[in-house]
């Protein structure tokens, strides 16, 4: 939908949540912490399931969709996983307006799930090949190798949909306890080729995340006062270098680091 009939503005005013369609607002929503930019045509700010339910069902009549469930995850996958490894239960909202909560214990959308269930495993030999166990971060998109190890979860499914499947409008999440202990070693590198290289053999010490900072990036910093303490503790103007691999560990720090 491009443009908003008046119609359509008053179905999204009657939901009896606040609906801006003013141009600051629209600017604000317009991105995340990307490069994308896609302007919307208005923004609502449900206060309940039952508020969102008839605002996707106004949205659902004029053809507008949403980007939620990114499946999103960090530097720390490897010892944290993404987000769906960490989600127990959702409340979602479908473009019928139905309100839902689904998960491992959940009865709903029984007969969905077993058509998805029906599907996929037409098409196990694909996955496999393409989305492999070890394969720890991938873009977002249908958690179709999450469902098919547990395909009584439909959370695992609508995991990196983007929007597509349903809205979420809560979730019951994992909790993961802090480190006791964080440790980081710098290593400098002559060529981004060696970073690389280096990067598959600190694999094998469990890291828990691994950052890779490149010459262009660091040339971004100089002449620039409040990152000088940080380019003279690193020597980065008498000791240059092409890439620098930023390691972190949890738990055994100093063991780990001494290797």
């Amino acid at each position: 939908m491009e443009k908003m009939t008046s119609t359509q503005e008053k179905a999204f005013a009657a939901t009896g949540c606040d609906v801006r369609f003013d141009n600051l607002t629209r600017q604000l929503f317009a991105t995340d912490a990307s490069i994308y930019q896609i302007e919307p045509i208005g923004v609502a700010f449900p206060r309940s399931a039952q508020q969102a339910s008839v605002v996707i069902r106004a949205a659902a009549d004029g053809n507008i969709s949403g980007m939620i469930a990114n499946n999103s995850s960090g530097a720390r996958v490897p010892v944290y996983g993404t987000t769906a490894d960490h989600v127990v239960s959702t409340e979602i909202v479908l473009v019928d307006g139905r309100i839902l909560k689904i998960g491992p214990t959940q009865n709903s959308l029984g007969a969905e799930r077993e058509k998805i269930e029906k599907l996929i495993r037409t098409c196990v030999a694909d996955i496999s090949e393409r989305m492999p166990p070890g394969l720890l971060k991938r873009w977002p998109g249908y958690g179709l190798e999450r469902f098919l190890r547990a395909p009584d979860n439909l959370n695992e499914i609508l995991a990196g949909s983007e929007g597509t499947l349903a809205a979420i409008f809560s979730a019951e999440l994992k909790i993961s306890l802090l480190p006791r202990e964080k440790g980081l070693g710098l290593i400098f590198f002559a060529s981004v080729d060696e970073a690389m290289e280096a990067t598959v053999e600190l694999l094998d010490l469990k890291p828990a995340a691994i950052e890779h900072i490149d010459r262009p990036l660091l040339d971004q910093t100089k002449s620039q006062l409040h990152f000088q303490a940080a380019r003279d503790l690193l020597e980065l103007d008498s000791e240059p270098c092409e890439s620098i691999l930023l390691v972190e560990f949890y738990e055994d720090v100093a063991e780990r680091l001494a290797l």
